[in-house]
């Protein structure tokens, strides 16, 4: 709720972005282990995998991010 709350619509790998495709580059992010979105935007080749009219905010947000190359939804 917070996170929504802050403009949040989704994540990729914990890395969470806004509808315009912008990353989260606040404390949070910091305290986060994995992969990072630098590291994402730096993969030739991520699929996204995600379901349900529920996510659209998350899914068109993720696409703006730059990161996606293969997207699977139903």
């Amino acid at each position: 709720a917070m996170l929504r709350a802050a403009g949040f619509v989704g994540d990729i790998c914990f890395n969470r972005f806004d509808i315009n495709g912008n990353w989260e580059s606040g404390e949070l992010s910091s305290l986060t282990l994995g992969i990072g979105a630098q590291t994402l935007q730096n993969i030739p080749h991520v699929i996204a995998v995600a379901g349900g009219i529920q996510k659209r905010d998350a899914i068109v947000g993720a696409l703006r991010t730059g990161c996606i190359d293969v997207l699977v939804i139903d």
